[in-house]
């Protein structure tokens, strides 16, 4: 990291660090079909992790590493297939996931070797299927999935962000999709088809109290409690594309006590696109679209726990794009 000499060029160095990441995995997985429609995936992995630190400048030259713990994650999936058209799953999981280098290393200069690795329990239960000849289609997810050591982001008077552990985290919700096909053939109208996804994430904070402020029961930082997105995608005669998309996103928590909330919004894009083959297996696409259609006023990418309520970031308003692609040997 560099001085700023003010014209936007760096000035001396403040501080020069080398982080090496050494990361070591087995995994192993395997498949099983039993009469009735039964199938069985069990696996497994082992995990191992160090980070090595030294700083170069200023000196003298120190050094640190932090090794973690060799952990074993398992999983076990089966699921049930009634027919072609529907079937159950569920699973269940153990994960693993250590800091990344920017939050052991983060903007406040400072090597954080007391940060510990999340690790969670997520099970699931499912069902997937198709009606109506399969021009109906749907999945429907509910999981449970309970986190510790959970690392969120802080930030200090200066704006430069560290990371701690949370304790533990609940992160129960549903995932639904839906699609119809209204027209799927070799027609002029080729593919019109009307899909939609939403999801409902009742997110917690649990035994998580920094500084002896209790934040258990809060909403988890960050998050929106809810989705939903939907489209609709036209192709004719296989070459000429149009597509429509709505997303709508809910008002997110912006710090662990859940006094600052960014509004909902909803962004609508839209797409067109052209495809002219040629050769006997290439192809040629040009496309334009819109992204924010309705010049929707929003932030994005926000700044968690930031100090004295800088959470901000300001999206794109309405804006344009266009583009040209060119596939060889990519097919008609």
């Amino acid at each position: 990291m560099f001085d700023n000499d003010g014209a936007g060029n760096p000035g001396d160095v403040q501080v020069r660090d080398e982080l090496t990441s050494n990361l070591g995995l087995i995994f192993a997985q395997g498949d099983l079909a039993f009469p009735g429609g039964i199938f069985v995936t069990a696996g497994a992995s082992v995990n191992f992790l160090k980070y090595d630190f030294k700083r170069v400048e200023p000196t003298p030259v120190t050094e640190q590493t932090r090794r973690f713990d060799v952990v074993f994650s398992p999983r076990l999936a089966l699921m049930k297939k009634f027919s072609n058209s529907f079937s159950v799953f569920t699973s269940y999981s153990n994960g693993f996931s250590p800091p990344s280098l920017a939050e052991v290393r983060p903007s406040t200069n400072t090597f954080s070797n007391t940060l510990k690795a999340e690790r969670g329990n997520n099970v699931e239960l499912g069902a997937r299927g198709a009606l109506l000849n399969n021009r109906l289609s749907y999945d429907v997810v509910v999981y449970d999935f309970s986190l510790r050591n959970t690392i969120v982001v802080q930030r200090n008077q200066e704006g430069a962000d560290y990371f701690i552990n949370a304790g533990k985290t609940s992160q129960r919700g549903f995932e639904t999709y839906l699609g119809y096909d209204v027209v799927n053939d070799q027609g002029f109208l080729s593919l019109f088809k009307i899909w939609a996804s939403y999801a409902y994430q009742h997110y917690r904070f649990k035994e998580y109290a920094p500084l002896d402020t209790d934040y258990s029961g809060k909403k988890l930082t960050g998050v929106a409690p809810t989705t939903f997105s939907s489209g609709i995608d036209i192709l004719l005669q296989k070459r000429v594309s149009a597509n429509m998309t709505i997303n709508y996103v809910d008002h997110i928590p912006l710090n662990d006590a859940n006094t600052a909330f960014a509004d909902s919004y909803v962004l609508l894009g839209l797409r067109a696109g052209y495809t002219l083959p040629f050769g006997t297996s290439s192809r040629v696409q040009l496309y334009a679209g819109i992204d924010n259609a309705l010049d929707e006023v929003y932030s994005l990418g926000n700044d968690l726990n930031a100090f004295g309520g800088r959470y901000y970031n300001a999206a794109m308003p309405r804006n344009y794009y266009a583009g040209l692609t060119v596939g060889l040997g990519a097919g008609r």
